[in-house]
C-alpha cells in the first residue's frame, strides 16, 4: 500500500528543487546575455569556474572588466560587496554556518547585479524578473533605454543564454583567462 502523504511530499519537494534549478539556470542565461552585450563596449576576462555545472546553465567567472583605459578587478569588487553583506548579517546575529550556506548564492547574485550595473552604463537595462534566494524568476526583457527597443526576451532569451554559455565554455581552457571584447562573435 502506498503512503500518499509521503508521495505527495516527494512530488512537492521535487517540484521545489526543479524550480530552484530553473531559477539558477535563468539567472545564468541572463548573465551570459549581459556578457554578450557588454563585449560590444568593454573587454572582459573570463575564467573557467572551479566547479562545472552539469544540470543548470554555467555561470561565467568574470575576472576583470576593461572600460577604456580603466581595468576593474571584478572578482575583488564582488568579494568586497559580499564581505559587506556578511558583516551586516553578523550584526543581525545570523550564525556563521548559515552565512556560509548563503554565501555562494550571494556571490552569484552580486556578480550578476554588478554586470547589470555595468550594462546600464551603456544604456541597456534588464526589466522584469524577480530576484529570489537561488536565482531569477519571472519574465525578463533586455531593453535599450535610448530607443526603448526590446533587444531580447522570453524563450529566445533563455535559448540564446544557454548557447552563449556553451560557446564561452568551449574555448575557456584550464586556469587561463580568456578575453572577450567586441571581436567576440557569437552570431
Amino acid at each position: 500500500m502506498f503512503n500518499t502523504q509521503r508521495d505527495n511530499y516527494t512530488i512537492l519537494k521535487r517540484s521545489s528543487q526543479e524550480k530552484t534549478l530553473d531559477a539558477v539556470s535563468y539567472q545564468a542565461e541572463v548573465q551570459n546575455i549581459i556578457i554578450l552585450y557588454l563585449c560590444q563596449f568593454t573587454e572582459l576576462s573570463v575564467r573557467k569556474p572551479s566547479k562545472q555545472a552539469r544540470i543548470t546553465t554555467q555561470f561565467q567567472k568574470v575576472k576583470t572588466i576593461r572600460i577604456g583605459d580603466e581595468i576593474i578587478d571584478f572578482q575583488k569588487v564582488v568579494k568586497k560587496r559580499c564581505e559587506i553583506i556578511e558583516h551586516i548579517m553578523l550584526k543581525q546575529n545570523v550564525k556563521r554556518e548559515t552565512i556560509k550556506k548563503r554565501l555562494q548564492a550571494i556571490k552569484r547574485r552580486e556578480a550578476y547585479h554588478l554586470l547589470e550595473d555595468f550594462l546600464f552604463m551603456f544604456g541597456i537595462v534588464i526589466v522584469g524578473g524577480k530576484d529570489e534566494r537561488d536565482g531569477l524568476v519571472g519574465y525578463v526583457k533586455i531593453v535599450n533605454i535610448f530607443d526603448s527597443s526590446v533587444m531580447c526576451e522570453g524563450q529566445p532569451l533563455r535559448e540564446l543564454g544557454s548557447k552563449i554559455s556553451k560557446h564561452i565554455n568551449s574555448f575557456v581552457v584550464g586556469d587561463n583567462s580568456t578575453f572577450l571584447n567586441s571581436c567576440f562573435k557569437f552570431f
